[in-house]
């Protein structure tokens, strides 16, 4: 195939270091030497993240990701999607395959979610969880996430972050921001190949895996719970793991932190910034 620049929300350009790093000869999913690389791996996703609890890396996209915080947390609940674009309505059609009752609360295509719509909606109407898009990628529109998070918490809801287009390029803060669940995946900010789905637990939601209604195995984080808590000095997963790309994922995590995670913000909000001044010149 041919060679092309890409410049597109995802996949992105990965660096040399990382595709070298990919690139390496394939070892083992499993032993001690593994087992330690991968939860140092899940370690720098958490604090890249700002959270405490426990970082998951399922092999397949973001959309497997998602599956499996629906598959673990939605069954026997009532679910609220924030719906502003095309994966907004993604994130329904996922939900309400497992949620007993799921809505969408729908607002503007390119416009952010309005926090005061929600709240005004929850004060009669109560939803056990909220489920939105930090960055809707089909129009590149930001979502006030602390905003909204702190509204459903205040009404006890679960909160649910598609962070897939965010996650290492804006801010982002779990455990503070209580945001209960944030999914991710490698090929977008991450900067790496396509292939990884990524799902962290703040600390407090453990025990709603431990109790999922296990709709699933595979998407069931239940499941890697498991295998975490028994195998964890081995084998802290349920199935053979794509042992390259959780690599090249390392030497990703070990370039942001190098550059720094508030400085890497700033770039990509100057980079942002100048883009759209570029377009407003050429009468975009």
């Amino acid at each position: 195939m041919r060679e092309y620049k890409l410049m597109i929300p995802g996949p992105v350009e990965v660096s040399r270091e990382v595709r070298e790093t990919f690139n390496r000869p394939t070892v083992a999913h499993y032993g001690e030497e593994w087992a330690h690389f991968y939860l140092r791996t899940t370690e720098r996703l958490s604090s890249m993240l700002g959270c405490t609890g426990q970082t998951f890396i399922l092999p397949g996209s973001g959309s497997i990701a998602l599956e499996a915080s629906a598959s673990t947390f939605a069954p026997e609940r009532r679910s609220l999607i924030l719906n502003n674009g095309f994966f907004g309505e993604r994130l329904y059609n996922i939900f309400s395959r497992y949620s007993d009752e799921c809505e969408k609360l729908n607002f503007e295509m390119g416009k952010p979610i309005d926090p005061d719509v929600l709240n005004e909606l929850l004060r009669g109407k109560r939803f056990d969880i909220v489920v939105f898009t930090h960055v809707e990628t089909s129009t590149g529109v930001l979502n006030p996430v602390r905003d909204i998070a702190e509204i459903a918490k205040s009404h006890g809801a679960l909160v649910i972050v598609d962070s897939i287009s965010s996650a290492a390029i804006e801010k982002l803060d779990m455990d503070s921001w209580k945001v209960d669940v944030v999914v991710t995946a490698s090929q977008k900010g991450l900067e790496c190949p396509p292939g990884l789905g990524i799902v962290s637990v703040r600390s407090e939601n453990m025990q709603e895996i431990r109790n999922s209604r296990k709709r699933s195995w595979y998407s069931d984080l239940s499941v890697w719970l498991d295998y975490f808590e028994k195998w964890h000095d081995w084998h802290p997963f349920p199935v053979t793991l794509p042992t390259n790309a959780i690599m090249a994922l390392g030497r990703s995590l070990e370039l942001i932190e190098a550059q720094g995670l508030a400085e890497r913000e700033a770039q990509f909000e100057r980079t942002s910034q100048k883009v759209r001044s570029c377009l407003k010149e050429m009468g975009f």
